[in-house]
């Protein structure tokens, strides 16, 4: 809110008198708009500004703005010019735009998550080197702002942008627990011969390099995070406000989702921060 001063004369009187007015400015409602570069690197800098680095210094202090590559901790895969925030927003803005990420609480969410997957934009993908739990090994660890993880959601993402049927060879026949590497190699000895298209030289030649695009290029892991979120229905529970209801989904429905509490405060910073009392459709 700003004071403005002004200063007018009566004219049958000639006397002189000031008033002071009151502007208050409306924030802006995100609902159906793009972000644009500076307001996303205030977002960026209002959950940073959150984030203890070290003892009496907080991450954007460390960090400033630098997204990944740029970032002094960045993992140098993606490419620098994919680092400009000019290109991030704009393929950010596109794909949120057509996986109906369009509203304020579904962006407030969605940038929450991405934002604690991502180790706060700094990261795109996971350190393993190992292959711990991960269906089909450390080639499937998590890439892109939500960390896709596990051969069969590579699989599925795949058929995605390849605009195959893959992924319904494995969804429907294989054993609980069981990942598409694993599914292969026991239908293949079941049957005495490999399938003509979901083989061992399917996931060596083409769904590892396909892995490894979502860590190296940007509209690869822009993309494959809003489709996963469109294609497990995340909005929904966005619009109910159900922070470990989200995170359960992006996290892989477990019972208590990884880093639950710094995902409920990195959403609160951003209901504050987008001023979602005052949005259009607030319903909460």
């Amino acid at each position: 809110m700003s004071k403005l001063v002004v200063t007018f004369t009566l004219e049958e009187t000639g006397q002189s008198m000031s008033a002071e007015l009151e502007h208050i400015e409306e924030k802006k409602c995100f609902c159906g708009e793009d972000i644009t570069v500076e307001e996303f690197k205030e977002i960026v800098k209002a959950l940073r500004e959150n984030v203890e680095y070290v003892k009496g210094m907080n991450l954007y202090q460390r960090e400033n703005n630098a997204l990944f590559s740029n970032s002094k901790e960045g993992d140098k895969l993606l490419a620098l010019g994919y680092c400009d925030y000019a290109n991030f927003t704009a393929i950010l803005n596109q794909y949120m735009n057509s996986f109906g990420i369009k509203k304020c609480i579904h962006k407030i969410h969605f940038l929450a998550q991405c934002f604690h997957e991502t180790q706060h934009f700094r990261k795109i993908e996971e350190e393993k080197k190992t292959d711990g739990n991960i269906k089909g090994g450390v080639h499937f660890k998590g890439r892109g702002l939500i960390h896709l993880t596990h051969d069969y959601n590579y699989l599925e993402y795949y058929d995605k942008v390849h605009n195959t049927l893959l992924f319904s060879k494995y969804k429907y026949k294989h054993k609980e627990n069981e990942g598409v590497i694993k599914f292969i190699e026991r239908i293949e000895k079941e049957n005495g011969k490999k399938d003509d298209e979901l083989n061992i030289d399917f996931i060596e030649n083409k769904l590892k390099p396909f892995a490894e695009q979502l860590s190296t290029i940007l509209a690869f892991s822009i993309h494959s995070a809003v489709w996963f979120w469109q294609s497990r229905n995340i909005n929904a529970l966005a619009e109910k406000n159900d922070i470990k209801a989200v995170s359960q989904k992006v996290n892989g429905t477990v019972k208590e989702p990884n880093g639950l509490p710094e995902r409920e405060k990195y959403t609160n910073i951003l209901i504050e921060h987008f001023d979602y009392k005052n949005c259009i459709n607030n319903h909460l």
